[in-house]
Order: structure tokens, then C-alpha cells, then sequence
């Protein structure tokens, strides 16, 4: 029987399939704790930005050479020196943007240019709001998109704005041009002017490079004359994020299809063991209950230790187990009459010694009884043997080829005789049917079905004898009107010393061999006999299933 999708959709290998979708958590965790490194990251970078402004206030206070009072000046000389500073400078659109607020210092750009790094932008700004010193820049790392990974341009396209869909961003994004700059600058320079040193962060436009910065006052003595502002982006730390992200994204897939592979193969595997135990285990049972092979364990992986093999193990012992017993009950029968013919006899003799003694009358009446009780008796024992009589004389007789259309025509006229008033319907094939057996034993076979039917058919109804031709089988059905079969039973029937009649509701326990010779003889005939109810609840049909033979 092939599975249902609904049987796959709840089977062991989509439930297994399921299971293995919680290997997407590994890169979901693994991008995480990236993310929260990289939050680490700018704290550490923030931190160390700091304490670099610290250092570097440190170094331009009490230096009052470093801040003369300027004397006025010219216009004409305010421009040139602004010009000469423009030329001089490591981020020219900034400086150019500021003006005349841009009043270089020589002696304070000589110190910035010994601690200015790449990717730093330090800004020293006086009392005034003039800045005296301008160093270094915030481009990029690299300006080349080409140079960027494939998953550096997947986040930015990508990513990076369905994360600003979901989530709130912490930074302040601010528009990429000088003037936003300086004004956030000179923002922080006010503060650090009233003596509060300040760190901030904010994010560059769209860019996902997030610029931090630290300020501190410049003192001299006890004055503020100053304040210097350092500005640093993550774009390092961000080279880092995307390396290990583009390893993790790399480790995850490859983990992720040799565990999935891994998990597919497994599941198939544990499934087809299992769908083949089933199989094993329904072939090994017929219709009638007997076990045929019960040698589950060889053929299901029980040289696999595990929880599998340990069952095929235990199906195998108790199959083994059922078969002796069934074995056990089918030869019961022959047992018992073996075993109940002396005593039967010793108790006949004794009854006839009794009679030839001079009896009261009423003693004569049990004498009487006991007769017909042992005649009964002897009756239910010749039944008994008569399996062991048909299966030796099924292995003795030598199978021929005749024709089943003629035994089953001359057994139906015998019936019409032998039940004679009651009525039998025949419906003969037009055709001979040759078969290949012992043609007694199929007569033997129709006696029992005919009887049973009989037997249970209402009074004043026919018995219906059918024999239909296929193309590759022959059947024969034995129909009656009459109480029906309980569902449960019809496949146990057939057993050996087993019989369930039901009359009026009530269940009486028979003998039950008629039925038991029936298969057997169905069975040496390569053959199959079944027991179902009418579809309209009217009676019982029992069919006999033969193979048919080619016309020679």
C-alpha cells in the first residue's frame, strides 16, 4: 500500500525534515553574537577615542604659544592664510565650507600631524568658535564598490535597510555634507567649552559607517581656551563584521547541507526499515491467521543495534511463538480423536456387556441415552480425524487434469436429491474449465460449503451455486440467505478447531473443522477461499478463488 501525502506530511521522515530546519538557528545565532561583538567593538572604539582626545588635550594645554592672541588683522591677509590653509589641509571641502571660521594654526597643525591616522579627523577650535587646526579625514577606507564582497553589497542593498524596517537604529542619522558636520562639531565643542567632555555617534547619510567622536576641553590654568574634537568611523570594525560574517554565512551553508543531506539520508534509511518491517509483518500473517515466515529479524537490519533491530527482534520471538502455538491448535484435532478412540471403545464394550444382563425397564432408558451419546460421540471424532485423512490423502494422490465444470455439475445434481424439497440454484459457464488437482477433493470441498449453507440458510430459500470463468482465475461462490457473519470473524473461520454461528444475536461454540478442510483443499488447489456478507445484508457468500489453467 503506497502512502498517503497526509501519512508523509506526518511521517518520520517529514517530522525528521522538520527537525532539521532548527540548523537555520546557527547562522541566526551566529549572526547575533557578530552583531553584539561589533556593538563590543564600538564601545572598545568609543572608549579609546576618548581617552585619545584626553591625551591629546592634555598636550595642547598650558601651551599658550600654541594660542596667542591674534592681532587684527587684514582681510587681505585673513583670506590668504585661509587659502594657504585650504591647500595645506587633509579634508579641503570641509575647511572650505568653514570660512573665515577657519583661522589655521601652524604651531597646532604641526602637533595634529604627528597624531593624526588614517581615518581620523581631529578638530581643535578655540573660545572663539574658531577653528585653529584641522587634521586628517573621513573618507573611506576604500571609495572602490568594486572592491566591496559579495555579502558586504548584499547587507548594504539588502539587509541593512530591512533592519531599519524592524528595528529602531540607536545612531542619529545625519546628512553626508559639511555643513551637518560642522554644525554636530561645533555642538560637542560648546559643551566641551563649559567643561563637559562628550562622546557621541552618528551615522554618515545612508552609509552604514557609523562616525564617533570624542571632545575635550583645552585648559590653560584654570580657563578654557579651547576644545579638541576627534571623529573616528567603524568602517574597520564594520571589514571585520563583514569578514566574519562572510565566514559564518560560509560555515552555516556547508553545515546546514551536510546536516540536512545527513538528516535526509537517515530519515530515508529509518523509514524505509521501518515501511519494510511493516511489509514483512503483514506478509507474514495470511488471511486466516497463520504465520507464514516469521523471519522479520533477518530481513529488517537486525544487525543494526539499535531501537529497529531490537523490535524486528521481538516480533520475530513472539511470531515464532504464535506459529508453534497455531501449529499446536491445528493438530489438536487429530490428537484428540487418536487419543478418544480407546476410551470410547472401553466404554462401548462395557455398554454392550450391560445389555446382556437382565435390565429393569427403566434402566434400559439410560442404557438407551448412553448409546446416543457414544454414537455422537464417535461421530465428532470421525470429524476430527477426517483433517489428518484429507492432508494424507492430499500428499498421497497424484494430481490430474480435469474438468471443474463437470464435478461441480454432478455434485449439484447429488444436492438436489440429497436436500430435495429445498431449492438450488446453479448458474453453469458455457464452457469447459480444466484445472489441474484432485478432483474428490474439490467434490469434498463443495459438500462442506453447501452443507454450511444449508445449514444456516433461511427455511424456503434457495442455495445459489455460481461457477464463473476470468481470464486468469476461476471462481466459485456458495451464496445463502440467512443471519450474517460477524466482521471479526470471517478471516479466523477457517482455522482449525474454530467456528463462530450467530442465531438471533447469540454466539454458540462448534466444532468448526468443515470450513478448516474447506481451505486446505483450496489451498493444495493453489487456490483461496473468502467469507463475506452480502452487500444488502441479506446472506453470506463464500468464494472459492482457483487458479486457471491455459487450454492445451
Amino acid at each position: 500500500m503506497r502512502p498517503t501525502w497526509r501519512a508523509l506530511l506526518t511521517g518520520i521522515r517529514a517530522r525528521l525534515l522538520l527537525v532539521s530546519l532548527l540548523l537555520m538557528l546557527i547562522p541566526v545565532i551566529g549572526f547575533r553574537f557578530i552583531l553584539q561583538m561589533e556593538q563590543y567593538l564600538r564601545v572598545g572604539q568609543q572608549q579609546v577615542l576618548a581617552g585619545s582626545a584626553r591625551l591629546l588635550s592634555a598636550t595642547l594645554s598650558d601651551r599658550p604659544a600654541l594660542f596667542p592672541v591674534a592681532p587684527d588683522i587684514s582681510a587681505d591677509e585673513a583670506e590668504r592664510r585661509r587659502i594657504v590653509g585650504l591647500f595645506g589641509s587633509d579634508d579641503p571641502a570641509t575647511a572650505a565650507h568653514l570660512g573665515s571660521a577657519y583661522d589655521r594654526s601652524d604651531e597646532v597643525e604641526r602637533v595634529l600631524e604627528v597624531v593624526t591616522q588614517r581615518g581620523v579627523r581631529i578638530w581643535v577650535v578655540d573660545n572663539r568658535s574658531r577653528v585653529r587646526g584641522l587634521s586628517g579625514n573621513l573618507r573611506r577606507i576604500t571609495d572602490d564598490a568594486a572592491s566591496e564582497g559579495f555579502f558586504q553589497r548584499t547587507y548594504r542593498i539588502i539587509v541593512r535597510p530591512l533592519l531599519r524596517v524592524v528595528a529602531t537604529d540607536p545612531y542619529t542619522p545625519v546628512a553626508d555634507n559639511a555643513d551637518a558636520t560642522y554644525q554636530a562639531v561645533m555642538r560637542q565643542v560648546d559643551r566641551a567649552l563649559l567643561g563637559e567632555p562628550t562622546a557621541s555617534a552618528r551615522l554618515a547619510g545612508d552609509t552604514d559607517a557609523v562616525i564617533l567622536s570624542a571632545a575635550q576641553p583645552i585648559w590653560q590654568g584654570d580657563s578654557i581656551i579651547g576644545a579638541v574634537v576627534i571623529e573616528e568611523t567603524t568602517q574597520g570594525s564594520q571589514l571585520i563584521t563583514f569578514a566574519a560574517m562572510e565566514s559564518l554565512l560560509a560555515m552555516s551553508a556547508i553545515v546546514f547541507v551536510v546536516g540536512f543531506v545527513t538528516l535526509l539520508v537517515f530519515a530515508g534509511k529509518l523509514v524505509y526499515r521501518v515501511r519494510r518491517l511493516q511489509r514483512e509483518a503483514d506478509r507474514a500473517i495470511d488471511a486466516q491467521g497463520r504465520i507464514l515466515d516469521p523471519m522479520l529479524a533477518r530481513i529488517s537490519g537486525v544487525e543494526i543495534p539499535d531501537e529497529i533491530g531490537a523490535l524486528a527482534q521481538t516480533l520475530d520471538a513472539t511470531l515464532s511463538r504464535l506459529r508453534q502455538y497455531n501449529t499446536y491448535l491445528e493438530q489438536m484435532a487429530a490428537r484428540l480423536s487418536h487419543e478418544l478412540r480407546t476410551p470410547l471403545a472401553v466404554v462401548r464394550s462395557s455398554l454392550d456387556n450391560l445389555r446382556q444382563t437382565t435390565l429393569a425397564e427403566d434402566s434400559r432408558v439410560y442404557v438407551q441415552r448412553a448409546d446416543e451419546g457414544i454414537a455422537r460421540l464417535a461421530s465428532l471424532i470421525t470429524r476430527m480425524s477426517e483433517a489428518t485423512q484429507l492432508e494424507r490423502m492430499l500428499q498421497e494422490s497424484d494430481a490430474e487434469r480435469f474438468d471443474l465444470r463437470a464435478v461441480v455439475s454432478g455434485s449439484v445434481a447429488g444436492y438436489r436429491l440429497a436436500y430435495a424439497p429445498r431449492e438450488i440454484e446453479y448458474q453453469e459457464p458455457p464452457d469447459a474449465l480444466m484445472l489441474t488437482g484432485v478432483p474428490d477433493a474439490i467434490a469434498q470441498m463443495l459438500d462442506k460449503l453447501v452443507q454450511n449453507a444449508f445449514d444456516f440458510a433461511i427455511p424456503d430459500t434457495p442455495v445459489t451455486i455460481a461457477l464463473q470463468a476470468g481470464r486468469n482465475e476461476i471462481e466459485l461462490r456458495i451464496t445463502n440467505r440467512g443471519p450474517l457473519l460477524p466482521t471479526e470473524s470471517t478471516g479466523s473461520m477457517f482455522t482449525s478447531m474454530v467456528s463462530i454461528r450467530t442465531d438471533g444475536g447469540a454466539q454458540e461454540g462448534h466444532l468448526g473443522l468443515g470450513l478448516y478442510l474447506v481451505r486446505l483443499i483450496a489451498e493444495f488447489h493453489r487456490g483461496r477461499v473468502t467469507a463475506v456478507n452480502l452487500s444488502d445484508g441479506s446472506g453470506v457468500q463464500f468464494t472459492v478463488v482457483l487458479p486457471r489453467e491455459k487450454p492445451q
